[in-house]
């Protein structure tokens, strides 16, 4: 039912701005786990891929649908201090990576200063659907070998932050942003990318 709400809300917001010419995003980040506990212990701070389309509202919103892609490798040593109660160095896990892939639409508000300037700050917030897989891991120990199966956990996605452009030359923009992204699936699953991207207008 989200999933067919969030597809209304796509094709509405595209069906509004189908002859606006948009603005493509292209974008990098560094991406840090905060919460769960489990989540920001055991993965690695990790990286985000992700493109997005803006269609201009007026002269200071922007409406951009973007789907954004990011991996968190998992911490081998605090995954097995935890798993197994103590440290062993005669344990080894190999696997467990998460995937956090989402889709949704941003809003974005320019907030541009009073005097000409080639930085241009804004506020971001978004919503959409998410997932978060993480992989099948193998968890060797002295005593035995086993498996901890593939997870899944999909639900809502929202997000915000800050940002700011830097004019390059013609229609080329540098972006950078910092945001905090909340998965809404089992338990809430909060990451915070900071964003390095390019925008072409």
């Amino acid at each position: 039912m989200r999933s067919k709400l969030f597809t209304l809300l796509l094709t509405c917001a595209l069906s509004t701005t189908l002859f606006a010419r948009p603005h493509f995003y292209f974008n990098t980040a560094i991406s840090k786990p905060f919460a769960p506990e489990s989540f920001s212990g055991d993965w690695h701070s990790g990286y985000e891929l992700g493109v997005g389309a803006g269609f201009m509202m007026n002269k200071r919103l922007e409406i951009i649908p973007a789907f954004d892609y990011n991996n968190f490798a998992l911490n081998d040593q605090s995954f097995l201090s935890d798993y197994l109660g103590q440290d062993n160095i005669y344990s080894s896990v190999t696997g467990g990576t998460t995937h956090l892939f989402h889709v949704g639409i941003d809003a974005k508000y320019l907030v541009p200063p009073k005097v000409s300037s080639k930085i241009t700050p804004y506020i971001i917030g978004g919503a959409g659907f998410g997932s978060r897989i993480i992989t099948e891991k193998e968890i060797i120990t002295a005593a035995e070998t086993s498996h901890d199966p593939r997870h899944t956990f999909s639900g809502a996605w929202a997000g915000g932050g800050l940002g700011f452009e830097f004019i390059m030359g013609g229609n080329t923009y540098f972006v950078l942003e910092g945001r905090f992204n909340v998965l809404f699936a089992d338990k809430a699953t909060i990451y915070a990318p900071i964003k390095f991207g390019i925008t072409i207008k």
